[in-house]
């Protein structure tokens, strides 16, 4: 229903969805967004007691803006996103504390970074480090974000070991926030 919605709208260029705390989800397992037009999305999903898997998939090309808050999506598919140039992460990628970071699931990570690589000035919450730092314990490497000259992060003392070999992603990183 929702990407018809949106496929509706041939000139949509801003698009906020925020899912609340409830069953009313249910109905809707994904959401899938597709826009020639679209320039800003915000997608916040609020921390769900069910525990049910979501999925997202954004292949928006004209995107400038994106704001990403969610702790629900086990799956997470980004395409044709080489016009953003601001991100705002706020996401455990579905991974509760404790459990293992599985194949999969690395997979899903590795994906969602090469997705928002050409981006400029990210924004990033410590919930998303913390996951990102367990990825690269893994052996994992971050791509590399050539265009990236903004990082806002915040972190905690536990992390200042493992930021600056993350902070190796970005070769042209001029302001840090």
């Amino acid at each position: 229903m929702m990407e018809k919605l949106i496929a509706g709208c041939p000139v949509l260029e801003d698009f906020a969805l925020i899912l609340p705390d409830d069953e009313r989800h249910k109905a809707m397992p994904s959401l899938r967004v597709r826009s020639q037009t679209l320039k800003s999305f915000l997608f916040a999903f609020e921390f769900n007691t069910t525990g049910k898997a979501f999925a997202v998939e954004i292949d928006a090309p004209a995107l400038k803006c994106m704001t990403f808050s969610d702790s629900q999506s086990d799956k997470i598919v980004l395409k044709n996103l080489n016009s953003l140039s601001m991100v705002d992460i706020n996401s455990d990628f579905h991974l509760k504390y404790g459990k293992t970071l599985g194949p999969r699931k690395r997979n899903v990570i590795r994906d969602f970074l090469i997705g928002i690589s050409s981006v400029r000035h990210m924004i990033i919450s410590k919930l998303t480090l913390e996951v990102l730092f367990r990825y690269s314990k893994l052996g994992r490497k971050f791509p590399k974000f050539d265009n990236l000259t903004r990082l806002e992060a915040t972190l905690s003392r536990s992390m200042l070991e493992l930021f600056p070999s993350f902070l190796e992603s970005f070769p042209n990183l001029k302001n840090l926030i």
